[in-house]
């Protein structure tokens, strides 16, 4: 009885040696994660581990690279980002320990450290002076004409960032967005003719597939009664009146005025710059395009007189009969955005006189 006791004991101390062994050697198995690094920055940067450096900036400010990382002990494992040179800390990364593969972004500019970025796309067109884009209050841009600005934006987690517009040398925004920090690829297209903003202008297709809608706003430019050329008499509305001319050329004889279009097209257009929408039918003659006149609304009166400072020699203003100016083309089916302003020239014939004609901007390469 005395020799099974012993044999007992000696069994259960091998039993308690094993699983002694075993909880020993679960505490130290590694727990190892594979990170990825991508991101950039305009500082050098140390990534640390441990308060040991595992990962450094490239020359270009890039940073990429995989590393194998050991978390064996820790709660809450995180890599420390820390400046080069002043040995700043700037930020930290959590290590996700329910994914052994993970992708680790880390964004530095001026001072500020980024998980993220996003891309933005900027389209628009201005029509009379310059605009400076902003970002936080930070001046990013520049511009005047068409503006194509393809922008990458970092972002921390979840807080928006703000996009501002305005002229420059100027303090009054025109336009604000807020950017999104969940949607990775944002844009906006704007209009902006000297004077007002308008955002994502949306050009519908026509109605009837054998025409083409036009998206077509209007402002004057002889808007001081005391000019040396023309004065345009302030009215909410205008009249555009359709000719047909040959494609492209522009009639230089007053002799021989453009044919008027049977029945009449008339497009009303409020002169504050609101877009409004129309469709236009295609020409049989596929030799022709349109041409138009400016009108007082509803009538065949010009809405211009002469300033007070013209010269003496000059008669009443003209009508341009489709002469000069632009030329608008039909393509079925398709969508145009236009805005329309207008100019003047002086004709000898029959007596000398001005006339006023329009110039047309095509605005829809601008903002698609």
């Amino acid at each position: 009885m005395k020799k099974i006791n012993i044999i007992l004991i000696y069994v259960f101390i091998l039993f308690f040696s094993s699983c002694q062994k075993q909880s020993i050697l679960e505490k130290e198995t590694p727990q190892v994660y594979r990170i990825f690094l991508s991101g950039n920055t305009n500082t050098e940067l140390e990534l640390l581990f441990r308060d040991k450096v595992v990962a450094t900036s490239l020359n270009q400010g890039g940073i990429a690279g995989t590393i194998y990382l050991n978390t064996f002990g820790l709660e809450n494992p995180e890599i420390i980002i820390r400046e080069k040179i002043s040995q700043k800390i700037v930020g930290a990364r959590k290590i996700d320990t329910s994914k052994y593969y993970q992708e680790l972004l880390v964004f530095y500019e001026d001072g500020k450290i980024y998980s993220d970025r996003i891309y933005y796309k900027i389209n628009g067109f201005v029509l009379s002076g310059d605009l400076e884009f902003l970002l936080d209050g930070k001046l990013i841009y520049e511009g005047t004409s068409k503006i194509e600005l393809s922008k990458t934006i970092l972002i921390d987690g979840e807080n928006s960032r703000k996009l501002e517009i305005r002229k420059k040398g100027e303090t009054e925004i025109l336009l604000t967005e807020n950017i999104n920090p969940k949607e990775k690829n944002q844009s906006i297209s704007f209009f902006f003719d000297g004077k007002e903003m308008v955002k994502d202008i949306k050009m519908d297709p026509p109605k009837n597939p054998n025409n083409m809608a036009i998206s077509v706003q209007f402002k004057s430019t002889f808007n001081n009664p005391n000019s040396a050329d023309l004065f345009f008499q302030n009215k909410s509305e205008i009249d555009l009146i359709a000719f047909t001319r040959k494609k492209g050329k522009e009639n230089t004889s007053r002799g021989t005025p453009e044919i008027r279009v049977e029945p009449e097209i008339r497009l009303t257009i409020p002169t504050n710059g609101t877009f409004v929408n129309f469709e236009l039918p295609p020409l049989e003659d596929q030799t022709l395009e349109y041409s138009f006149d400016i009108l007082e609304k509803g009538t065949n009166n010009i809405p211009y007189i002469l300033g007070t400072n013209s010269l003496s020699i000059y008669g009443p203003v003209g009508a341009n009969q489709g002469r000069f100016g632009s030329g608008i083309i039909v393509t079925p089916g398709k969508s145009k955005l236009l805005s329309i302003t207008d100019a003047t020239r002086t004709s000898s014939l029959p007596k000398k006189h001005q006339l006023a004609y329009i110039k047309i901007t095509d605005l829809s390469d601008y903002l698609n």
